[in-house]
């Protein structure tokens, strides 16, 4: 990876961290911090973080069923809970495959 893209990278893992903490306990923006936390995934997934990665995909994928819970017809929550299965298959797709088909499956139903 480039210097200054993993720089910029890590500034927004700091801030997104900083914006987390500063709203763990606000239930408006839950799905904000569920949204963070998909893409801070993603993003420790390409810096080299893949256990990191795996922790904030979870963490995005309860918060995504428990939004879905609260609002079952809510069509972002479904995409939101998808979208962190499918980010979780594709960091355990190598260390693994069993978890990563399962991952896959559910992202898919």
């Amino acid at each position: 990876m480039q210097p200054l893209r993993a720089d910029l990278l890590r500034d927004a893992v700091r801030y997104g961290q900083e914006f987390a903490a500063a709203n763990a306990q606000d239930p408006r923006r839950r799905a904000d911090l569920a949204r963070f936390r998909l893409l801070l995934g993603r993003v420790l997934d390409q810096t080299g973080e893949p256990g990191r990665a795996l922790e904030k995909l979870e963490e995005a994928k309860e918060l995504f069923t428990a939004l879905r819970k609260e609002s079952p017809d809510s069509v972002e929550y479904l995409r939101g809970e998808a979208l962190a299965e499918l980010n979780i298959g594709i960091v355990c797709r190598l260390s693994d495959p069993q978890r990563a088909r399962k991952a896959y499956e559910s992202a898919r139903d």
